[in-house]
């Protein structure tokens, strides 16, 4: 059972060592605490594991109601709905960097053992961001209603104000889903986020298949959010006593302002992050309209499913790389940095052949003939994604550390240059091509390049150890590259290709893993998994 953290640190009459209570009251001496915090691969595969069915489960809402969405709205109206929420989806920036910020210093606090530290920054931070938010929500409820807008219907309007309440509830609930990763308690964090995208699938799926209004469906997604909220909170309620009692008031949401002073620069990424996704639809609608957004949306969802592969590894690692930074051991950190390099521009590799090989079979299938796959586009996706992959995980130590102000310039500037220049190939009729091809242009300066020199600084490694971890898993894709191209001339139809395409990622998957990630690592992570389940049994 993973521990959770008392509401004051004590001393008990004849022992001088501080403890610290479990969610069901059984107390634990410091040294048995800092066993916990410590770096735990065991801890890392948990997680891993977890996240894995989350990503199973995001796949499929992505993909799944796309077609449904068509099916229930139209290109028009899906459109609408995709421009409409890339709008209101802008106010889920107004957590200011709290969430990683504040997640960070609680892990920090758990790893010291400063239990009232702990207990006081998430009180102070809890309470700010329930009253940002009630405040932020009562500004759009006005804007929104009050103020006349000849571009928005009555019933848009409605959708933007539930839709935009539902990325609100996310200020602070993400500074509740902080505290499963600053006490140790990522893979009970995951199974709660699983069950809530488990739901949310079936009853938006239920929705669309039942052709519900954009109005309707809007109401469903808040409602959503909103039982997504009681929930994670009723359930840490449960597991750490200090919820129990904590004091959320006016005073404590007034010295949460302070917190703000570091978390800014997690803000100005969260930023970065907005514009180079919203604001790059939010530009192709505006100047292509939308057909070209659907057209876009749905290729970059397609290929949405390589960010999965950091989104798989970084829930698992964050939490391990704040305890290590607690501890200031940065040569562990770099080596578990380039562990996650490899692996995840492995998966990632993996993925973009999947999907370059799979989506001409079905792509058009999945956007009900609304679309043809756009080979171009899809290789310039591909290709971004992948690289992706690689230089956002160099940035997982610098942001797990609280050291993450410069990161979050460069990001601001990709995202800078990515708008300006996908602007100007669009005045240049260069189209949504183009446009992609300035947002590569900006994520090799500000990315590629970038990245791994901030966290070489950091850590105190040569930069070109990372560069070989991204090729050393590039090259061993290779196999797999050449297999399923194989397996393409041996297929007579769409697929007769998926299934060859399966026996060659099959017969390439062992070969990969050995190339990528080595006999040594491959040998402890294995030790690992075999001792973790001698010891659940």
């Amino acid at each position: 059972m993973a521990p959770d953290i008392s509401r004051t640190r004590r001393t008990l009459a004849g022992d001088a060592r501080p403890r610290v209570r479990s969610a069901h009251g059984f107390q634990m001496s410091v040294s048995k605490r800092e066993h916990i915090a410590a770096f735990s691969p065991k801890r890392i595969l948990h997680g891993f594991a977890s996240s894995a069915l989350g990503q199973v489960f995001s796949f499929l809402q992505a993909f799944l109601l796309v077609p449904w969405y068509l099916e229930a709205w139209g290109v028009a109206g899906y459109g609408r709905w995709l421009a409409i929420s890339a709008a209101v989806a802008h106010l889920a920036l107004l957590d200011l960097g709290g969430q990683s910020f504040i997640g960070n210093a609680l892990a920090h606090d758990f790893a010291h053992g400063d239990e009232e530290r702990f207990r006081r920054k998430l009180e102070d931070g809890l309470s700010f961001y329930l009253f940002f938010a009630g405040f932020v929500f009562l500004v759009l409820c006005v804007s929104i209603l009050a103020l006349p807008s000849s571009r928005l219907a009555p019933d848009d309007r409605l959708v933007a104000l539930l839709v935009g309440g539902a990325y609100l509830l996310t200020l602070p609930g993400g500074v509740l889903a902080s505290c499963y990763r600053a006490s140790a308690q990522i893979v009970r964090g995951n199974v709660v986020g699983n069950v809530f995208r488990g739901v949310s699938l079936v009853a938006l799926g239920v929705a669309l298949i039942s052709k519900i209004g954009r109005l309707e469906y809007a109401l469903a997604f808040f409602f959503l959010y909103l039982g997504n909220f009681a929930g994670v909170y009723w359930d840490l309620r449960s597991r750490i006593p200090i919820f129990r009692t904590l004091a959320l008031s006016w005073k404590n949401a007034k010295q949460g302002v302070s917190l703000l002073r570091g978390s800014l620069s997690f803000w100005l990424i969260s930023i970065s992050q907005t514009l180079n996704s919203q604001g790059f639809v939010l530009l192709l609608a505006t100047l292509l309209g939308a057909p070209a957004v659907v057209l876009y949306s749905t290729h970059k969802t397609a290929t949405g499913i390589i960010g999965y592969s950091t989104s798989l590894f970084q829930p698992a690692v964050w939490s391990e790389l704040s305890f290590l930074a607690a501890r200031q051991e940065r040569e562990r950190t770099a080596r578990v940095m380039l562990l996650a390099v490899r692996a995840t521009v492995l998966f990632a590799g993996a993925l973009s052949v999947a999907l370059w090989f799979a989506a001409p079979a079905v792509y058009s299938i999945w956007t009900r003939e609304a679309f043809r796959v756009q080979p171009g586009l899809l290789a310039l996706l591909i290709g971004q994604a992948l690289l992706a992959a690689g230089w956002s995980t160099a940035s997982w130590p610098l942001l797990a550390a609280n050291q993450h102000h410069e990161v979050a310039r460069w990001s601001l500037l990709n995202s800078v240059l990515t708008l300006l220049g996908a602007a100007m190939a669009i005045r240049l009729h260069f189209g949504i091509e183009g446009a992609v091809i300035a947002s590569i242009a900006s994520d090799l300066i500000c990315g590629l390049w970038a990245y791994p020199l901030l966290s070489a600084r950091y850590l105190n490694f040569t930069q070109p150890k990372f560069y070989l971890a991204m090729l050393r898993s590039l090259v061993a894709m290779v196999p797999a590259v050449l297999l399923a191209q194989l397996s393409l001339q041996l297929s007579t139809s769409n697929w007769s290709r998926l299934v060859w395409f399966g026996f060659a990622g099959l017969l390439s998957a062992v070969p990969a893993l050995w190339v990528s990630l080595g006999r040594r690592d491959l040998v402890s992570i294995h030790s690992f998994w075999r001792a973790n389940e001698e010891s659940s049994r």
